[in-house]
């Protein structure tokens, strides 16, 4: 696992990180629910070809977002392999399901 901090400036912008990410194939994990709707970062998501996962559970402490990775960890693994980026898939409580770009 690598944080956004070790790697880029914590106010970077999405378009400018998320190339670098999908480019190093890395996988995107973050609470911003937004990021597939905004223009530019949408933008940015396709180009890059980016795989994405999405905590959707409104805001979620630390411990809870552990919670909701352990539990779908697996399910998100398969999604990675078998899914052709670009992607953003939601993660909840109870599921991990595909949403549109």
């Amino acid at each position: 696992m690598r944080l956004h901090g070790d790697f880029f400036a914590h106010d970077a912008k999405d378009e400018v990180w998320l190339p670098d990410v999908a480019h190093r194939g890395w996988i995107v994990l973050t609470r911003d629910k937004w990021i597939r709707r905004r223009p530019i970062e949408k933008q940015a998501l396709i180009a890059s070809g980016a795989r994405a996962f999405v905590l959707t559970w409104g805001n979620l402490r630390g411990r809870e977002m552990a919670e909701m990775i352990v539990k779908h960890i697996d399910s998100m693994a398969r999604l990675a392999r078998i899914t052709e980026p670009p992607f953003v898939f939601a993660v909840t409580k109870t599921r991990v399901e595909p949403r549109p770009l």
